[in-house]
């Protein structure tokens, strides 16, 4: 069964939901691939974009429908209110530099479908020009995962479960599906009822990190977060936060925040959050010194390879300029949901 004939038998099955941020650069490609599917629910939210964002949504797609912010919400903001509108029984998140075609989404529909055991689904995301050997999924930040993924542990102790570390490596895909902690925002589909009954997204940070402990109070409840390797799709990573008129600066969000959530939910102690904090920025200090080393005048990638080392090294450092300090109390923390 085609994936437009399968949506016409399951009426409004899946909702899109999209944030967009000056994305026109890849909006289209994000929602022709949808378009074989008029059943879909597409719900875009436009972070109050300056570029024409809104112009190519309605040129690719007509029938999405676009709520304008009038002010940058950030992702969780822009997800919650988006969901907020959708009408159907699953949500598929969906960036705007995620390239996911309506058969992949109905795949993963059926998923949830066949086992009320799980939670999430998500799909394998390649990412072409990624130098780095992860996948979008993963164990829970603690201390113990970060520091087999930091120190390069679970690269060099093969398969076992024990030592995977917060991201999953290429090398451990499969065909089969499996459980895992985490799955990334960029694609991820959760029934429509978990979403509304665990609230949504953390607005807690304005940018990364939400996904991650949305999948932890989903396994918190019970419920299952499972990805699926045959199941594919494509991340153009960071094209979705991309700003036309700023240069790209690294941006340490995603591991500040990581931190943040590690104290907040994770960790019973100030020593616990100085070593993961160590054991972080450690392993990011020793990638941009590798990075570095890969930058010899003679290569035809230094430029490269030496902007990859200045990035870990800014991450590690802005890591490392983050207070220890404990959470004060369960009030503070659950304020943020």
């Amino acid at each position: 069964m085609s994936a437009p004939d399968e949506a016409r038998g399951d009426g409004c099955k899946i909702s899109v939901v999209i944030v967009t941020y000056n994305s026109a650069a890849v909006i289209e490609q994000c929602l022709s691939v949808l378009a074989s599917a008029p059943a879909l629910d597409i719900v875009v939210v436009d972070n109050n974009s300056i570029d024409d964002t809104i112009i190519r949504v309605s040129e690719v797609s007509p029938r999405a429908r676009v709520i304008r912010s009038e002010e940058n919400l950030g992702f969780a903001g822009g997800v919650n209110r988006g969901v907020s509108e959708a009408r159907g029984e699953h949500v598929l998140l969906l960036n705007p530099d995620a390239v996911v075609d309506a058969e992949s989404a109905f795949a993963l529909s059926r998923i949830l479908d066949a086992d009320d055991s799980i939670g999430i689904v998500a799909p394998l995301l390649d990412k072409p020009g990624e130098r780095l050997a992860i996948r979008e999924c993963g164990r829970k930040p603690d201390l113990w995962r970060v520091l087999c993924h930091y120190s390069g542990l679970s690269r060099l102790a093969g398969y076992s479960p024990l030592v995977e570390g917060l991201y999953l490596l290429k090398r451990h895909s499969s065909v089969d599906a499996r459980d895992v902690d985490w799955v990334s925002g960029a694609c991820m589909l959760v029934r429509r009822d978990t979403w509304m009954r665990l609230g949504g997204l953390s607005r807690r940070w304005f940018m990364y990190a939400e996904d991650i402990e949305f999948c932890l109070r989903v396994k918190e409840s019970g419920e299952r977060v499972v990805t699926v390797p045959s199941v594919t799709g494509v991340h153009l990573i960071g094209e979705s936060s991309a700003t036309p008129t700023v240069s790209r600066v690294p941006n340490s969000a995603w591991v500040v925040n990581m931190y943040d959530l590690y104290k907040w939910r994770l960790s019973r102690t100030r020593l616990q959050n100085i070593g993961w904090k160590w054991a972080v920025a450690g392993g990011l200090f020793a990638r941009s010194a590798a990075y570095k080393l890969r930058a010899r005048p003679e290569s035809d990638q230094e430029n490269d390879w030496s902007a990859e080392s200045v990035k870990f090294r800014v991450f590690a450092q802005d890591l490392l300029a983050v207070s220890s300090a404990r959470m004060t109390s369960e009030s503070e923390s659950r304020s943020s949901l």
